[in-house]
């Protein structure tokens, strides 16, 4: 008997009862449950963070694929070159410990002071998530905590990854080994030009096998092989599993085994699933690219020099050149590039006469017969004038987007204005002949009315710069200060505000055209306004979940099309509009 007594002694002194709640502190109460069944999530590991903490500039990676990104890097040490030390500064409050939730899925954060706060919760095999974040990646809802302030009930459904596998064979048909993968997903720049963020990295075993797990669902872009550009040999992060390993390359190639991107077709990782991905990549080839560079100043004879380089896009949305040790014979004009890889390219050459540029695509075979003429470039005048009004001070700028193979060029140079005279003239210098696409970028207080190139509407439709003797070709844009505005409110399906919605004003026609979107975002009430707007026909969309500059995507405005709200804005008119929200799924 004693000794049971002196036991639950002991086993009291060793389990103190849990430190009681601060009145002047605040608490965070939740629960962590599986997306679509609800089931309580055990053992997930939930993170609350200051802002302050966290850093902003990271992006999450979305795959397991043996990579991994750190969302709280420490801030580097200051340093000083100065004997005075350092004013004396707070110290910021440590940070929290996370906590892991219980096998009902709840958590609790106690004795918290007053701030803002994220929410943050991860665990194997399920998405990396924050409280309140609709679509990934994107970011959730901050939480704020006054004094002494319980916040209950946070819930946090997490979503499970998806896996992406498969097998790749050679042209003989036999597994293909050291291949090199990556899981791209298509992105949006602020200009309406679709790039790639790399969403994971694998490499092909002996067996041809892959596998790319813990994926965010969504859509993606796989391919293999070796990508555009100068060729690269055996990086670290593809090194062979094993010294007998030929070293192979291989033809960069996107599933289901197509070099085009255009003819790939998108994968689709939903929630648990698995997605099997089998094709075929060829082992790599490399070409060779001759001509001519032509100057119709020097009768008969090349350029005593010459540049010679291959630009391309690559799969990120970076621009860049290079030129790998290109052959040049001044006598003739004749050049040669060497060892090109497969794909879409614009070959430049620059000389002391001039510029040249052609697109040009390496498919299986080498190129010859390419005849670059050099140019000086022209010389093109302009005017900007304002309809009612006087000429802004400041903000206004006339760019000529280079228009290669039918869309818009990512590579090259962009030849625009290095600044508006006060009268409103201006000259745009060294543009090459060639298609291209007038953009006049203005204050957000004006709309482009019109846009006149040589006496032909430059506005809604490329214009082609040509050389004609003597003649200079001249732009003039008006502008005009009586831009509409649109305000109003985005409803659920409880026909309540909805806050922190995307909302969208696209032109019906000319949708090329991205001067004249216009986005907000709703307030807590669901209220939005939409300012600068240029007359014309819109439709009005209020996605609850949109990726950044995800309104570019054809495929999302195909979708969404019969959900949009038309409307009609005319100069200097203001309207309040009810718009319904397009609902996540």
């Amino acid at each position: 008997m004693y000794t049971h007594l002196f036991a639950a002694l002991l086993l009291t002194q060793a389990s103190p009862a849990p430190p009681q709640q601060d009145p002047a502190r605040g608490r965070i109460e939740g629960v962590v449950l599986r997306a679509a069944s609800n089931d309580p999530v055990i053992g997930a590991r939930v993170t609350l963070s200051r802002p302050s903490e966290l850093n902003t500039g990271t992006s999450v990676t979305t795959t397991g694929a043996g990579s991994s990104v750190n969302l709280f890097q420490v801030p580097p040490v200051p340093t000083t070159t100065s004997n005075t030390p350092p004013p004396p500064t707070s110290l910021p409050p440590p940070p929290l410990a996370p906590v892991v939730t219980d096998n009902g899925g709840r958590f609790t954060f106690s004795n918290l002071e007053a701030g803002t706060f994220r929410l943050f919760v991860n665990l194997d095999g399920y998405v990396r998530q924050e409280y309140g974040q609709r679509v990934f990646p994107g970011q959730g809802t901050p939480l704020t905590i006054t004094t002494g302030a319980v916040l209950k009930d946070r819930t946090i459904r997490m979503t499970p990854t998806g896996n992406v596998g498969g097998r790749i064979v050679d042209g003989l048909g036999k597994p293909a080994v050291g291949v090199p993968l990556v899981l791209m997903k298509a992105v949006y720049t602020q200009a309406g030009q679709r790039a790639f963020q790399i969403a994971g990295n694998a490499r092909t075993n002996d067996r041809g096998e892959y596998r790319f797990y813990w994926v965010t669902p969504g859509r993606y872009y796989l391919a293999g092989g070796t990508p555009q550009g100068p060729p690269q040999g055996i990086g670290p992060g593809n090194a062979p599993a094993s010294p007998n390993e030929s070293g192979e390359s291989y033809t960069f190639t996107y599933f289901p085994g197509v070099t085009d991107i255009t003819r790939a077709i998108a994968i689709e990782v939903v929630p648990g699933g698995d997605f099997v991905a089998d094709f075929f990549v060829p082992k790599q080839q490399l070409f060779t690219i001759r001509g001519r560079i032509v100057d119709p100043a020097l009768a008969g004879v090349g350029p005593p020099s010459a540049s010679i380089a291959l630009a391309y896009q690559q799969a990120n949305g970076a621009n860049t050149m290079f030129s790998r040790n290109p052959l040049y014979h001044p006598a003739t004009g004749a050049f040669e590039l060497r060892e090109v890889l497969p794909g879409p390219y614009v070959l430049y050459a620059n000389t002391l006469g001039g510029s040249a540029r052609m697109p040009i695509e390496v498919v299986n075979a080498d190129i010859d017969g390419v005849v670059l003429a050099v140019n000086a470039g022209l010389t093109i005048n302009g005017q900007v004038s304002v309809d009612q009004g006087r000429l802004p001070s400041t903000g206004v700028r006339v760019q000529f987007r280079p228009v290669i193979a039918g869309s818009l060029a990512m590579v090259g140079n962009m030849p625009q204005t290095q600044g508006i005279n006060p009268d409103g003239t201006f000259t745009i210098a060294n543009v090459l002949p060639g298609q291209y696409r007038i953009i006049a970028l203005t204050p957000p207080e004006f709309y482009v009315k019109q846009v006149r190139f040589d006496r032909f509407d430059g506005s809604s439709q490329t214009v082609d710069v040509v050389q004609r003797g003597l003649e200079t070709p001249t732009v003039d844009v008006v502008l005009s200060p009586n831009v509409g505005q649109l305000e109003g409110v985005v409803s659920d399906a409880k026909a309540g505000g909805a806050a922190g919605v995307s909302i969208v004003l696209i032109p019906d026609a000319n949708r090329d055209r991205i001067d004249l979107y216009k986005t907000a975002t709703t307030d807590q009430s669901g209220r939005f306004t939409l300012r600068g707007i240029a007359p014309g026909e819109y439709k009005v969309f209020a996605w609850e979940t949109l990726e950044p500059n995800g309104y570019f995507d054809p495929d999302l405005l195909r979708r969404s099309e019969s959900s949009g709200r038309a409307v009609r804005v005319t100069e200097s008119s203001k309207q309040s509009i009810d718009v319904r929200v397009i609902p996540a799924n």
